[in-house]
């Protein structure tokens, strides 16, 4: 038996900074330099961080950012409008010519916990090196009323706008998206990443032209496991699109996606 890479492990810690129970554990994020513990802090119901604010701080890492986002960005016009907040397009101050989408969602709207999940999935995909099928987001700002995600620009519209009636696809052109759909699912399966949302609106292409990248977007209710193993229940998804054993309030894995 040859072993090729040691595994990954990580010794409980006392809040007091004693250690309490000296066993341990394996750490299935080690390997993208993520503690075991951010991911238990994030994914704990009830939890008081959930309650105190660090909750979203811990979930975003270094893509936190603790400063008032106007300072560093440039609003211009509305991309998209839902039921939590706005998207806008935006402009670096720090760097004129780089453009982001920013997601706006009133606190009012959106669970702590919610955000912090989707965020904390971004970081791994993040520290996975990202996918080039997959959006990216860069950082995340907060104020007394909105959370603010900072996200790559893409300026192609969504699929569901280019397989509407009267649009006409070849085979090849078939191929091509189910490539890059697939290839972004696959992506997130393999880092226990459940999008529990996959549909032509969340696929967005990066521009206008003929080979532009189809990305996945909104994570909103996505869900990362611990383990393989770790099975979901909860009852989420679009209505038109969500899987039947999730209907049925049965537990799923990553193949409801």
């Amino acid at each position: 038996l040859v072993i090729t890479q040691p595994p990954n492990y990580s010794i409980s810690i006392g809040s007091d900074q004693s250690v309490v129970d000296s066993y341990w554990t394996f750490n299935p994020f080690a390997h993208l330099d993520i503690r075991l513990s951010d991911y238990k802090e994030v994914y704990t119901e009830g939890d008081p961080t959930h309650r105190n604010g660090l909750c979203l701080k811990i979930a975003a890492g270094d893509m936190y950012r603790d400063r008032n986002i106007q300072d560093d960005w440039q609003f211009f016009d509305v991309l998209g409008e839902g039921s939590t907040g706005k998207v806008w397009r935006a402009e670096s101050r720090e760097e004129p010519g780089l453009f982001a989408a920013i997601k706006c969602m009133k606190k009012i709207h959106v669970a702590v916990s919610s955000i912090s999940r989707a965020v904390f999935n971004h970081r791994v995909i993040s520290s996975a090196q990202g996918h080039p099928n997959i959006v990216r987001v860069y950082y995340v700002y907060e104020d007394a009323e909105k959370f603010y995600l900072v996200m790559e620009f893409l300026s192609g519209g969504h699929l569901l706008d280019r397989i509407a009636p009267g649009v006409q696809y070849t085979e090849r052109d078939c191929a091509h998206v189910l490539r890059d759909m697939i290839s972004a699912v696959s992506f997130l399966h393999r880092h226990r990443i459940t999008h529990r949302d996959i549909k032509p609106e969340n696929f967005v292409y990066s521009d206008d032209s003929p080979t532009a990248k189809l990305k996945l977007t909104d994570f909103g209710i996505s869900y990362c496991t611990e383990s393989n193993e770790d099975l979901m229940r909860t009852l989420t998804g679009t209505p038109q699109y969500i899987a039947p054993e999730v209907v049925l309030r049965q537990k799923y894995s990553t193949a409801v996606d």
